[in-house]
């Protein structure tokens, strides 16, 4: 009898179906709010169809709403396990062998750099095997670094920056490593505008793909004028250096300067 026992206990937690799950975005900001999308599969040699799926919150996460999904009942979050439970309404909403659905919530990210922490999700087919596919999120406090040095020739006159349509402008960037265990989420993009006198800003205009972890850009301006140049960075968690400014003036002949002699 016990053997029996044991035998039925095993089969009970059984998977009938396979799965996987994914949660996107990897990477974000501390302190933030975020919108996820978990992406549930029932992979091409899973057997019997899910119709169920919990989302588990993760440690140092505060999940502050599952979002509505078409066909699939939501219930209430359950304060003790954690978790909010989606249950399809039809046979039409299964997730039949080799698809897959997409659910979403929106959570309050740790207050500081984290990483690899687990997310536990939970699907259950029609026969009610259950299984429990894990994946993983990360938070950067970190900010990317942008230097910006300007060539020659140029000539400072008090505050003002005089350049010429020779003289490069070049940016290097990078997202340093925050102190801690983790890693950074890496450099993202970088971009630049610039407005004429008093005229309206470009569009933004971005600096290329990172290499190596780095972007290093020269920029050159063809006219003749007052140039108020912008420039930032983003990683792939979303922090910025913000918006950083200069102002050139740009002119191709060299200044007149007058000289008195008094006799």
């Amino acid at each position: 009898a016990l053997l029996f026992s044991i035998v039925l206990l095993a089969i009970s937690v059984s998977a009938a179906h396979t799965n996987s799950a994914e949660i996107s975005p990897e990477w974000s900001v501390a302190g933030e709010t975020i919108d996820y999308n978990v992406s549930i599969c029932n992979v091409p040699d899973g057997d019997d169809p899910i119709d169920e799926v919990r989302l588990y919150q993760a440690s140092g996460y505060d999940i502050t709403s599952a979002h509505d999904k078409a066909d699939w009942f939501e219930s209430p979050f359950n304060p003790v396990k954690k978790y909010y439970q989606y249950t399809a309404e039809d046979t039409n909403a299964y997730i039949t062998s080799g698809n897959c659905e997409l659910f979403s919530f929106t959570a309050e990210t740790p207050a500081e750099e984290t990483c690899n922490i687990k997310w536990k999700f939970e699907t259950r087919d029609i026969e009610n095997f259950w299984k429990f596919p894990e994946d993983d999120t990360n938070v950067d406090d970190t900010n990317p670094i942008i230097e910006k040095t300007v060539g020659n020739p140029q000539y400072v006159d008090g505050d003002d920056l005089y350049i010429t349509t020779g003289t490069p402008i070049t940016f290097s960037a990078e997202d340093p490593d925050p102190e801690g265990v983790c890693t950074a989420s890496g450099l993202d993009y970088c971009e630049y505008r610039y407005k004429i006198n008093d005229g309206p800003f470009t569009e933004w205009t971005d600096m290329g793909e990172p290499v190596g972890g780095e972007i290093h850009y020269e920029l050159k301006f063809k006219e003749e004028s007052i140039h108020t140049l912008e420039y930032r960075c983003f990683d792939v968690a979303g922090n910025t250096t913000g918006i950083l400014s200069e102002v050139d003036i740009v002119e191709d002949k060299p200044p007149i300067t007058t000289k008195t002699i008094s006799e």
